[in-house]
């Protein structure tokens, strides 16, 4: 599967790069979804919950202690990285949760966006991947990984010519 299309993010800053038949989700609860293809039975659509908090103290994201920034390797599942995209700092965490009686392996895997309002407040948005089995990310990963690494901010709109 190729990213053939860019969604943005509902009215965040934030784009992601897709594939084709792949959509998202207005209501009580934002989703981005599409299918992969080795996506859960019966049609192997996945699901990404995007969100929004804020306005949210600076003092709280100044108090958030810097992850070691390390790269994940092809056979790392774990990933504890901050960046920067233009004014948003990007914080991005992913570790497996081990199997639990009837349960799989799952994946918890968290983008965080934070952008600044003012010098006192920052705005919280976030990517969660929602049910992803450790076994589904080790198949679909180079597809899942090359979503989450086409984060990008939003062009602003064109003002219009009055």
């Amino acid at each position: 599967m190729t990213l053939e299309r860019t969604i943005r993010l509902a009215d965040y800053p934030l784009t992601l790069r897709v594939p084709e038949r792949w959509d998202i989700r207005y209501g009580a609860v934002n989703i981005l979804q599409g299918p992969t293809p080795h996506g859960p039975r019966p049609d192997g659509v996945i699901h990404l919950i995007i969100s929004r908090r804020g306005p949210i103290p600076k003092l709280v994201m100044d108090a958030l202690k810097p992850p070691t920034t390390r790269p994940a390797t092809k056979d790392s599942f774990a990933r504890d990285e901050m960046r920067t995209l233009g004014k948003l700092r990007i914080y991005e965490m992913r570790s497996v949760q081990p199997a639990t009686g009837q349960q799989p392996a799952m994946m918890k895997w968290t983008i965080s966006a934070y952008e600044p309002i003012d010098a006192d407040n920052v705005r919280l948005y976030q990517i969660n991947f929602l049910l992803l089995t450790r076994e589904h990310f080790e198949k679909d990963r180079e597809l899942l990984e090359s979503i989450v690494s086409s984060l990008a901010l939003a062009e602003e709109p064109a003002e219009s010519i009055k």
